[in-house]
């Protein structure tokens, strides 16, 4: 894979600027730049920002993901994944658990 130097400049077509790179190399200068698609850029996220950080203030032992799926109109398997680090770990701070 191709790599470019100037990150955050996609106009650059200086063939200088190239080397040679993985896809994690790749991966890492996107989140570098800022340019991940993160939370609601995301095109078929069903949660906002403040949804999420709604759930994770009303999540207690005794109101887990099913429960606040209802009170909040939303999944409950796009909870699980907040709760669980798999999405939005941007907001929760929690680690990425993705696979």
């Amino acid at each position: 894979m191709t790599c470019h130097t100037c990150v955050g400049n996609p106009s650059c077509v200086n063939p200088h600027h190239l080397y040679p790179g993985t896809g994690r190399t790749n991966s890492n200068d996107r989140d570098k730049a800022g340019n991940t698609a993160r939370g609601e850029r995301v095109n078929k996220s069903v949660l906002t920002v403040d949804l999420v950080k709604a759930a994770l203030a009303m999540r207690s032992p005794k109101m887990g993901a099913r429960t606040l799926a209802k009170l909040l109109g939303c999944s409950a398997s796009a909870l699980f994944h907040v709760f669980n680090g798999r999405a939005w770990n941007h907001i929760t701070s929690l680690p990425s658990r993705r696979k």
